[in-house]
């Protein structure tokens, strides 16, 4: 078995989700006089309100910022992290004490609404708010508002100092005390020998003083050392004391003053603009929300391979119908799309010895079953045996395309039943065959990761010349990364409008991770609102224009595809079904 190798050059481009100006211009011309109506009634509405009952009102805001936050983590010599949060809430209590701003509100003489609250994302500012009926006042408000606060935290952190530069300079008069008492016989001695003693008296005192010193002078110099210890502490309270004394542990940020209650030309303004965007949102919301894959590009971004074939939305479908369009229409536009397909897979296995496709999706309902039985058709057609094996042995769907039983095949090959005689031609194709699913089958992975998969597999074949497998979705259920590891080719079905590109990227994720020959996708479902450029430009109706004497899909008998016909097939509206 040869595995195809996907291109590794290939570089897919970021896809454009945006929407195209043809659709903006499409729904904005069909709902354009509701938009412009519902803007005039809200803009009308809102002027008459911001004339007749709004009171002008004036905010001015200003933003204290701290650094530190709290003061007295200037004292902290520990290195241990603060609680940035518990000194914002002190500072912040300091802040909104009332008898500030009832002070404020007393040296300025006219009332105001004050307000201090933490700043949004910050751990060391705090905003002042203050509110008038006028302009200035609010700015008079907010300017001593922030004196005040300043004033305090000043005060605040000088008192703090102070607590701490009395209980040092205590303990050096105790130090000095201290060494004083333990100098004593030697100053003594000291005083003795500038008095001018006798020479004989001289030595006895300097033997008596080198004594001292050898005696007390670890003493002394221990005392020195605490006194000295002791006047650097007070030394840098002091220079702290200084720095806080100048207010250079905070800073006031530009104050800006705006108006809380808009007037009426500003209300009307906004109604106008507030229609116009509601206008926009009932019109184009249920496109915009739409996150699905509903481009070739975006596809491939989401997978990082090349989207190999493209096939149209078919609307004339019932959702619960199947069809082979392929093998009823075979003239239509989509049986070409599924043979531009077969064009596409051809080129990329040119090289390679490809026996085994397998089709997957990242969830149900994508289409890869729908893929699978029109893409093997168009293969036959070709002349090439080929055969389908149905390996969703979970929720098989394969054989209701053909109209053929679903029991016995593969699940019951797995169980050691001879598989040719489950191989199952298909009416009006004489080179397509058909391996049921079989009866559901418990713990299918489990199955599918057996000795007698690889047999089943290389008995099936000698007896086609292409095997085209239906796997069921990768993201659900681990069955699909099992077989793919049997597949010399992978390719991985979406839908657009359907599949999301989280979906589709996972899956191809998983896929790479196993190792699986994933050679490229399929896009299902694409329709010309999608607004991609590859998208089809058909809009017509599915009818039988068979020839008489000629039953559909007949023509696949003499081994060729049809001839080019006038069949017409709808491609927008309505969901095709999926599988």
């Amino acid at each position: 078995m040869t595995l195809a190798q996907a291109d590794d050059s290939f570089d897919p481009l970021e896809p454009d989700e945006t929407l195209s100006a043809r659709e903006y211009l499409r729904v904005l011309w069909h709902d354009k006089w509701r938009i412009v109506g519902l803007a005039l009634l809200l803009a009308i509405v809102l002027g008459i309100v911001g004339v007749v009952a709004v009171k002008p009102r004036f905010r001015t805001d200003a933003t204290i910022t701290m650094n530190p936050v709290a003061l007295a983590s200037l004292l902290d010599t520990t290195g241990e992290p603060r609680d940035l949060q518990a000194d914002l809430a002190d500072e912040l209590n300091v802040a909104g004490d009332p008898q500030i701003e009832s002070a404020v509100a007393e040296q300025l003489g006219f009332s105001f609404d004050g307000a201090v609250r933490l700043t949004e994302g910050s751990s060391s500012s705090l905003d002042f708010s203050a509110s008038a009926d006028d302009a200035a006042h609010a700015q008079q408000g907010v300017d001593a508002m922030v004196a005040a606060f300043l004033v305090r935290r000043i005060e605040l952190g000088v008192g703090l100092l102070d607590e701490e530069i009395g209980p040092v300079q205590d303990g050096i008069a105790q130090l000095q005390a201290g060494r004083d008492e333990a100098s004593a016989p030697l100053d003594a001695v000291n005083a003795q020998l500038n008095d001018n003693p006798t020479p004989a008296n001289r030595a006895q005192l300097l033997e008596q003083q080198q004594n001292l010193e050898n005696q007390l002078g670890e003493t002394l110099n221990e005392f020195d050392a605490q006194i000295g210890q002791a006047q650097s502490t007070i030394q840098r309270l002091q220079s702290v004391q200084d720095s806080i004394s100048n207010g250079d542990h905070s800073g006031v940020g530009g104050a800006e003053t705006i108006q809380t209650t808009p007037g009426g030309s500003r209300l009307a303004a906004i109604g106008f603009v507030l229609g116009l965007l509601l206008g926009l949102m009932i019109s184009v919301g249920r496109r915009s929300l739409d996150r699905s894959v509903r481009s070739k590009a975006a596809l491939e971004h989401a997978t990082g391979h090349r989207v190999v074939g493209l096939i149209p939305k078919v609307v004339d479908w019932d959702a619960d119908e199947v069809q082979n369009v392929a093998l009823q229409h075979p003239t239509s536009p989509p049986a070409e799309a599924y043979r531009t397909l077969r064009t596409s897979l051809h080129f990329l296995t040119v090289d390679q010895s490809v026996h085994r496709i397998l089709f997957t999706s990242a969830t149900a309902g994508e289409g890869k079953t729908t893929t699978v039985a029109n893409l093997a058709v168009t293969l036959a057609r070709t002349g090439k045996r080929v055969l389908m094996v149905d390996a969703d042995l979970r929720k098989p769907r394969l054989h209701e395309f053909f109209d053929v039983a679903g029991r016995p095949g593969l699940s019951d090959a797995l169980l050691g039943e001879p598989v040719a005689a489950m191989v199952q031609p298909v009416e009006g194709l004489d080179s397509l065959f058909l391996l049921p699913a079989g009866a559901p089958l418990p713990e299918s992975s489990e199955h599918l990761e057996s000795e007698r998969t690889t047999q089943v597999l290389a008995e099936l074949d000698a007896l086609a010349d292409l095997i085209v497998i239906d796997a069921p979705p990768v993201l659900p259920v681990a069955d699909a990364l099992v077989l793919a590891r049997y597949a010399d080719a992978v390719l991985l079905v979406a839908a657009a409008g359907k599949t999301l590109p989280k979906e589709a990227q996972r899956a191809a994720e998983l896929l790479d991770q196993q190792g699986a020959p994933l050679v490229g996708s399929v896009l299902n479902s694409i329709s010309r609102e999608m607004g991609d450029g590859y998208a089809f430009e058909y809009g017509y109706e599915l009818e039988d224009r068979d020839r008489p004497g000629r039953r559909a899909g007949a023509d696949a008998t003499d081994g060729g595809d049809p001839p080019a016909e006038d069949t017409a097939i709808a491609l927008e509206g309505d969901e095709a079904p999926v599988t």
